[in-house]
């Protein structure tokens, strides 16, 4: 087949890409971003640039559209939030290419937080309090409706960028005040949630073709970026149980298509599991998946086409890495070591036993190093370190 793969500066999109031309896929990958690392990828056969989904979301599908019929396109394979898109213009692109998303109203079910937490509590599933920032005149409020620590975080963004966990100490206006003018987005997309004490973190992976459950795949967080929480980036892959009984759950009464990440942490106290947020789309840990030999594209593919779906297994206990993102938070993980010695030789003996990476590989060794330049290019325009979106995400899709 030939296979279009969306959010071409993506790791994401670099791990499909590989596994697709691996599987015998002629691949062509696309970015509103110039210069993407999948554009330097040796897997892929061409490239080309769309306008932004999020400021421009009607030049963004016009171009896809036209694209796909120029080039031949049998699959489109969105991989970020371009997949919110394609389920809100489903009717508009069905009939001229080949994608697997759900109907959007499933998709605001598990989307849109005012909708899903009324899912959730409907089916008696744990999740944390949470609160849109904008009902708060004065932020100071926030500790009588949700006393203890709080995660303030944007509804869209990558997930590490926007988490603030303010000192429920200290005064909340001083804090998230700062906070939401760097963040730079409309106050109506910032959420506040009750903080859960984590024992463990998981993403919970699960595929459905046309309201039924196929696959489900997990992993456990040995680290994320940052340390309190957000995208993992040393991952083992687990057992699924017990969230495939909590995911079914919710999943199995919405009619969904398509591939959605379920995160969850087991409570440091109860051990009981809390269902933090929802993904509806690939996730960053997809490569975990694909290094356990479970066959993700594969079946990608055939909810896009139509061809039924079979189940598969995949391997538990395999260790895999977000490379540039664990860099990122190292000096984070050696200023909280007791032994900053043992931390250092922990992060050495990751390059020593050869753990795979999300980035890195021998026979496609640019988007690496793309992903740096990248990563310099943005300190130096953003005259800092923090995680800044690209794209203001001010096309959120409702």
């Amino acid at each position: 087949m030939r296979v279009l793969v969306t959010n071409a500066n993506s790791r994401m999109a670099l791990c499909i890409t590989r596994e697709l031309k691996k599987k015998g896929h002629d691949v062509v990958v696309a970015d509103y971003i110039k210069k993407s690392m999948c554009f330097f990828s040796n897997k892929k056969s061409e490239h080309f640039i769309y306008p932004s989904p999020y400021s421009d979301p009607d030049g963004f599908i016009e171009t896809i559209l036209e694209q796909v019929k120029k080039l031949n396109i049998d699959v489109v394979f969105p991989v970020h939030e371009e997949t919110f898109l394609f389920s809100k213009r489903k009717s508009q692109v069905e009939n001229h290419l080949r994608v697997a998303v759900p109907d959007y109203e499933s998709f605001l079910t598990v989307h849109n937080k005012d909708k899903l937490y009324d899912a959730l509590t409907q089916r008696s599933i744990k999740t944390p309090t949470t609160r849109y920032i904008k009902d708060f005149d004065d932020y100071n409020q926030i500790k009588q409706q949700l006393p203890g620590k709080v995660v303030l975080k944007p509804r869209q963004g990558g997930g590490n960028w926007g988490i603030l966990f303010p000192e429920p100490d200290s005064c909340y206006n001083e804090q998230i005040k700062p906070y939401l003018k760097d963040l730079n987005v409309d106050i109506t997309r910032v959420l506040v949630q009750e903080w859960i004490p984590t024992q463990e973190k998981f993403s919970h992976v699960v595929i459905y073709q046309n309201g039924q459950f196929i696959q489900d795949f997990a992993d456990i967080h040995i680290r994320d970026f940052p340390l309190t929480g957000g995208a993992g980036v040393l991952r083992k892959s687990c057992e699924a149980t017990p969230m495939t009984e909590i995911s079914k759950r919710l999943f199995d009464g919405i009619g969904w298509h398509g591939i959605a990440e379920v995160e969850y942490v087991r409570h440091a106290e109860t051990g009981e599991f809390y269902l933090i947020e929802i993904n509806p789309r690939i996730w960053g840990g997809v490569n975990s998946a694909i290094l356990s030999s479970l066959d993700v594209v594969s079946m990608y593919l055939d909810l896009a086409v139509g061809n039924k779906a079979m189940p598969d297994s995949y391997q538990v206990d395999v260790i895999s890495r977000w490379f540039w993102g664990d860099m990122r938070v190292l000096p984070e993980y050696l200023s909280k070591s007791k032994s900053k010695s043992s931390a250092a030789g922990h992060y050495l003996k990751l390059l020593v036993d050869k753990t795979k990476t999300d980035e890195f590989y021998w026979d496609d060794p640019l988007p690496f190093f793309t992903w740096l330049c990248h990563a310099i290019y943005k300190m130096i325009r953003n005259r800092g370190v923090k995680p800044v979106a690209y794209d203001s995400l001010s096309g959120e899709w409702e």
